[in-house]
């Protein structure tokens, strides 16, 4: 943004700019000088990110766990300040297949959320996303069976008073009924006569 006013005075808003440093110049119209000027830079007030409810899950050690993931399993109303990274556990059943994920949904324009996905010892990171827009995913498509790590944290210590979690797994196979074989016409099961 800019101010090119002809009064006694010029204003730049910094309303909708992404948190991070910025750069302001002081110039004369067509380099006319002004040998005393006064500057002045004001911010509202933040309110100050607290704590979710999940606390403490600040490590691999201390991650949430969410359970062997059988469809899908969302947390919400959970927070990142700069020295609050949150880990969660889970389980895949069997291997992920295409459109399993972990994914985090937030308000990017409140600060940059990044996240990672490891191993069960939570020292390898097998897969990062790390995007600029409202949302992050990893997909589990090709990951074997197991426990795995899914660490959310802030982008160069970013806070974000408000993101949800979610993490898709489609379960790997569906048990057949007691009525099975009756998939076709042909072989469809005899309800008898259903009186009622």
């Amino acid at each position: 943004g800019g101010s090119a006013g002809v009064g006694d005075s010029e204003t730049v808003s910094l309303a909708g700019l992404a948190p991070g440093s910025y750069l302001l110049q002081v110039y004369g119209y067509r380099n006319a000088a002004n040998p005393s000027y006064t500057m002045t830079t004001g911010l509202a007030p933040v309110a100050a990110v607290v704590a979710d409810a999940l606390e403490n899950d600040d490590t691999a050690a201390t991650a949430t766990n969410l359970g062997t993931i059988s469809c899908s399993v969302t947390r919400v109303n959970l927070t990142i300040t700069p020295s609050d990274p949150d880990w969660f556990r889970f389980t895949l059943g069997g291997t992920g297949r295409s459109g399993d994920a972990v994914s985090l949904a937030f308000n990017h324009a409140a600060g940059d959320v990044d996240l990672a996905l490891y191993d069960s010892s939570g020292l390898n990171r097998l897969r990062v996303s790390q995007g600029v827009v409202n949302g992050e995913s990893i997909s589990l498509a090709g990951l074997p069976a197991g426990t795995y790590l899914a660490q959310v944290y802030g982008y160069e210590r970013a806070s974000n008073p408000s993101y949800a979690i979610t993490v898709n797994a489609t379960p790997s196979t569906i048990t057949a009924d007691r009525i099975e074989n009756n998939d076709t016409a042909a072989t469809a099961a005899d309800l008898r006569t259903v009186s009622g």
